[in-house]
């Protein structure tokens, strides 16, 4: 049961890790794409 715990902690990391790794990725994208200089009508 402590094995099985440990794994899921571990995903959990990477859960995190990923989800932040791809929000840094759409924010360059974002800002190098000109998305924020967009004049809305």
């Amino acid at each position: 049961m402590a094995a099985l715990n440990d794994n899921l902690g571990n995903a959990g990391f990477i859960v995190v890790g990923l989800f932040i790794v791809c929000w840094i990725a759409s924010l360059i994208n974002y800002r190098f794409k000109g998305y924020d200089a967009l004049v809305v009508r």
